[in-house]
């Protein structure tokens, strides 16, 4: 089913705000390192399959992006 106009005027928006984020601000704490097990470890690609991934979408593209069916970017 197509997005309305509104949706993508609200998606557009989204994409512009986050495209205009600038880094933190100095003397922000820094973040702490993810130990390369976090990227390999099983146990893990199964939480984020069930906790993040089955419940949220992610944005590829827009089809007003893809010129013809095949397309991609």
């Amino acid at each position: 089913m197509p997005m309305s106009p509104q949706e993508i005027h609200n998606l557009r928006g989204l994409m512009d705000f986050e495209a205009s984020r600038t880094p933190p601000l100095a003397g922000f704490p820094p973040l702490p390192d993810i130990p390369a097990g976090r990227y390999t470890d099983m146990r893990f690609y199964e939480l984020e399959q069930e906790q993040i991934w089955r419940k949220s979408w992610l944005l590829a593209a827009h089809m007003d992006e893809l010129p013809e069916p095949g397309a991609f970017l």
